[in-house]
């Protein structure tokens, strides 16, 4: 019987072996949401977006199933409502949405700057930015689906993050610098060295979007990983 105080007693350690055993397993299945929370409405966050999906980190092989909802008042917001669908694999993204197919390579996809063309490199980042977290600090031990979890806090350079595309909606804006110099991360791992639960949050100043002016807002993705080392089914 292991338990939590089984993960390493240094928190930087526990955050490069959490890095090193996910690659270990290779595959893993995720949930993965986006929370706004506005500076106006403290109480009320809202969850925009979420989606899940599978990884094969050996082979860089993925798929997922993302759904948006930009919450734009009236005729300002797309019409977004169906899921888009993802697959790729180290060199191409395949996108369905509405009954239509698009096929592009990964680079190209990136330049495009569109969400969908950036939001395949996040999960595999994710577990890059884990093995380079600083300032780490254990921030508890909790309760997380039955099983005794470690929950780290931590920092990752927010250009570094952009970089590899975290968050992929803002990377740009991160690898400018426009995000500051770090981003808040945390994650909660379990006794068998593995992560349950990445996240991170970004503030964002006042800003217009279309006729709609945003207070100024944090953002939190979240993964929560489940099904390590299953055979990847893409």
């Amino acid at each position: 019987g292991q338990d939590a105080t089984s993960v390493p007693e240094d928190p930087a350690t526990a955050l490069e072996r959490a890095a090193e055993r996910l690659r270990e397993e290779s595959s893993f299945r995720f949930t993965l949401s986006y929370t706004r929370t506005r500076a106006d409405r403290p109480d009320d966050a809202e969850r925009y977006a979420e989606g899940e999906g599978a990884l094969d980190l050996a082979t860089g092989r993925g798929r997922m199933t993302f759904e948006l909802d930009l919450g734009l008042p009236g005729d300002e917001s797309p019409d977004v409502e169906e899921p888009f669908e993802l697959r790729w694999s180290r060199e191409r993204l395949h996108v369905t949405w509405q009954g239509k197919s698009d096929s592009s390579s990964r680079s190209r996809a990136r330049e495009s700057r569109a969400l969908m063309g950036v939001l395949p490199d996040e999960p595999e980042a994710l577990v890059d930015l884990l093995a380079k977290g600083r300032e780490a600090r254990v921030a508890g031990r909790e309760a997380l689906a039955g099983m005794e979890v470690v929950r780290v806090r931590f920092v990752v350079d927010a250009r570094a993050a952009g970089r590899a595309g975290v968050p992929p909606e803002l990377h740009r804006l991160g690898a400018a610098g426009g995000l500051g110099a770090t981003l808040p991360m945390e994650t909660w791992i379990a006794a068998d060295g593995l992560p349950r639960v990445v996240a991170y949050q970004v503030s964002l100043k006042p800003t217009r979007i279309l006729k709609t002016r945003l207070p100024s807002r944090t953002i939190r993705g979240e993964y929560r990983l489940e099904a390590f080392g299953e055979p990847f089914r893409g």
